[in-house]
């Protein structure tokens, strides 16, 4: 599965009366593939998730600091072939900075210009592991491909031919790109649509190393989306989000889209809580939106309604609560994720180590990534009895570069 990518999504989640199934004991239902979850049933069931239930294993990696490898905001982790890929997105300085297993530097993927193997702006990365593992990164007009070991261009891709179909210079967005095999790439564009006034309208295109354009699909005027999107790709098909929609959705070969999840009854909390604050779905794929073999995650945010959400889901003190709301695929049930822990970070409760609890942000190789300030860490240690922590926080400052929890999926 590649995971793809690090901009916050909100999506401010509606009920859909079509396909809400409230006679149904279970609070997910599976009708033609489609998942139906039930979120007043997954608030009553609000409990703590063990991280070893989905888990065997849990490791830190503090990254190496110096002036080569500071890291900014991490919008993106791949693990391949013994290194670790982070895409930053500091503004005006988004590049790639590769790591060891441990953390140790090794180089900074980061040419910027308008030159050949140059970019203006960074927007994805993948991981091509059916051609040697190459490095492609996404950028606003152009693919830029490394090879894994010499971290050398070998390849650079023009999309003008998609800019000419349109007939004017396309704004390609290109942090919803995924590769799919088989020398394809799938992304998502933006383009002019006619008869309407947005601008900003979803249409999707496979192209091949080339640049070629193997298959198109213009948004309908009677069928399309606005708005900010993430894509990903999981088990063999690819997942894609929009912003202000209840519904996650499955890309068809044909380039349509078909409903994949529907979360329901989310309604009947804004209505309890009307004056009292708000609540919003936030759905980000690789990380707010999260999909593997065992489980899925949608990140919830609620700001306020305390007395209309169980108090155990807030932090003591705390206004405003962030949580998980989690679908096992084995139980085929879903559940408000809380943990006890007096910090404030949310996510499974670490019943490996006893350290933190775990949000789970990144998914790449069956391991699943975290990643907390250095300043967080330090003060994580002192309040939590995890010595794996105290010893890690003894060698950081609040100037060093985030620690990575790294955790394998069983």
């Amino acid at each position: 599965m590649n995971n793809n990518l690090f901009s916050k999504i909100f999506i401010a989640v509606t009920l859909v009366a079509s396909l809400c199934f409230s006679s149904c004991k279970d609070n997910t239902v599976n009708t033609d593939n489609l998942l139906i979850w039930d979120f007043d049933m997954a608030v009553k069931n609000a409990q703590t998730i063990p991280l070893s239930r989905y888990a065997k294993d849990l490791r830190y990696i503090p990254l190496e600091t110096s002036n080569s490898s500071l890291i900014g905001r991490i919008a993106q982790i791949e693990n391949v072939d013994d290194k670790i890929f982070i895409r930053t997105t500091i503004p005006g300085k988004e590049e790639v900075i590769v790591f060891t297993p441990d953390g140790k530097y090794i180089k900074t993927l980061n040419k910027f210009g308008r030159g050949p193997g140059e970019y203006i702006r960074l927007c994805g990365m993948c991981i091509e592991e059916d051609n040697n593992n190459l490095v492609t990164l996404f950028s606003g007009n152009k693919l830029l491909s490394y090879d894994i070991n010499s971290e050398k261009l070998v390849r650079e891709t023009p999309l003008d031919t998609i800019a000419k179909i349109i007939g004017r210079y396309m704004v390609v967005v290109a942090k919803n790109a995924t590769y799919m095999g088989n020398g394809k790439y799938f992304f998502e564009y933006k383009a002019p649509m006619e008869g309407s006034s947005e601008d900003d309208v979803a249409s999707f295109c496979i192209i091949d190393t080339l640049g070629n354009i193997i298959k198109n699909n213009f948004a309908k005027k009677d069928n399309y989306h606005v708005g900010c999107k993430n894509i990903m790709k999981y088990d063999d098909n690819l997942i894609w989000s929009q912003v202000k929609n209840d519904t996650i959705y499955r890309i068809t070969d044909n380039l349509e889209l078909t409903p994949h999840c529907v979360i329901t009854n989310v309604d009947i909390y804004k209505n309890r809580g009307k004056g009292r604050g708000s609540i919003s779905m936030r759905t980000q794929l690789g990380t707010e939106l999260f999909e593997c073999d065992q489980f899925m995650t949608v990140g919830v945010n609620i700001e306020g309604m305390k007395g209309v959400f169980p108090d155990k889901i807030y932090k003591d003190g705390a206004k405003n609560a962030h949580t998980i709301l989690l679908y096992d695929k084995t139980t085929k049930k879903s559940v408000l994720v809380f943990n006890r822990e007096s910090i404030y970070k949310y996510g499974f409760t670490n019943d490996i180590d006893y350290g933190m609890p775990f949000y789970p942000r990144f998914y790449s190789k069956n391991k699943l990534y975290d990643y907390v300030s250095a300043a967080s860490f330090i003060e994580y240690a002192e309040k939590m009895g995890c010595q794996a922590l105290k010893r890690i926080a003894a060698t950081l400052n609040e100037e060093s570069n985030p620690v990575l929890v790294e955790v394998t999926l069983r």
